[in-house]
């Protein structure tokens, strides 16, 4: 009975210091929803795939609506899906966690309808592709020099993983339309720090962590449309509905091949751990010269995530 007594008494007090608060005061929001993305990937040696993707949108921010104030914010994005081209399956999952941080700008001439948001921040992007490349009599262009086709079997399964830190610069900018209703566009380019790939083949390990010969790119745009519910359980509930464009590129790569490259599978003849490979591949082919090409890779998302937000 009284841990029950001291449990509606916490709740009490805390119902009370939440409702204390003017809507003006309320600078925490949380907002989280489903997100829908149509995709498209370019590797430089194989046909271009597309396909949908769906996953998970967060974000946390703190920031003083239509007033000059830090503004402080974390976005964290997963989504998977298979997409498909000429006989090229791909199955993809990302995460892209960021953090960032700004200052609110509410120039006195729009009566503190618009407000500016320069940024800047930190950001982590990993990206897993499963690749299969299936035998046809369709064109797959250069793949015969893409590392990433084993020539395994009548199907290929293969992985290459991608692991980016970046700083994201941008500015974002919000317009009241109505005590209900906020309309935003956000842009922002996200600068390489760190990029690494990793490769993986059914017959073989090819590289454990290689640098890209490029320095990777990233541009995020987003348009958000954010609409007042209203006051519940002394809490503002917003629906968010957010269409965004997010186009990435990742460049090629050169490693040398792990030792299992030759000894699990040499892929210039059938053996009895692996009996089905064959010498598709130029740079697998030649693993004698313990070097292998990783492609470069486009890709870009068009989609929206919808959240259910708390202001308090």
């Amino acid at each position: 009975m009284k841990h029950m007594n001291k449990a509606a008494l916490l709740s009490v007090l805390v119902t009370s210091l939440v409702s204390a608060r003017p809507e003006e005061c309320r600078t925490m929001q949380m907002n989280l929803g489903p997100t829908v993305n149509f995709a498209r990937y370019k590797f430089d040696c194989t046909p271009e795939m597309q396909g949908a993707m769906v996953g998970l949108h967060f974000d946390w921010q703190h920031n003083r609506e239509n007033r000059e104030f830090v503004q402080v914010r974390f976005d964290g994005r997963w989504s998977a899906g298979d997409i498909k081209g000429c006989n090229t399956e791909n199955r993809v999952q990302d995460y892209r966690p960021e953090f960032n941080f700004g200052w609110n700008f509410t120039p006195c001439w729009c009566d503190n309808s618009f407000t500016f948001t320069p940024i800047v921040g930190l950001g982590f992007f990993f990206l897993s592709n499963e690749l299969s490349l299936h035998e046809s009599s369709c064109n797959l262009g250069c793949v015969d020099t893409c590392a990433t086709s084993t020539g395994c079997s009548s199907s290929d399964e293969n992985r290459l993983r991608y692991f980016n830190f970046n700083i994201p610069v941008g500015l974002f900018t919000t317009y009241k339309y109505s005590d209900c209703l906020s309309i935003g566009l956000n842009a922002e380019y996200r600068i390489d720090a760190v990029t690494r790939l990793r490769a993986n083949e059914d017959c073989k390990s090819l590289c454990s962590s290689v640098k890209p010969n490029s320095r990777t790119q990233g541009v995020l745009v987003e348009m958000p449309f954010n609409y007042h519910l209203g006051d519940w359980m002394c809490m503002d509930w917003q629906m968010k509905f957010v269409p965004l464009f997010d186009w990435n590129r990742f460049g090629s790569a050169n490693c040398e091949c792990n030792d299992s490259c030759s000894s699990t599978c040499n892929p210039c003849e059938s053996t009895s751990s692996c009996p089905d490979c064959v010498p598709v591949l130029d740079a697998l082919a030649n693993c004698a010269t313990d070097e292998c090409h990783l492609p470069s890779l486009t890709s870009w998302y068009i989609g929206a995530h919808i959240d259910l937000g708390i202001r308090f």
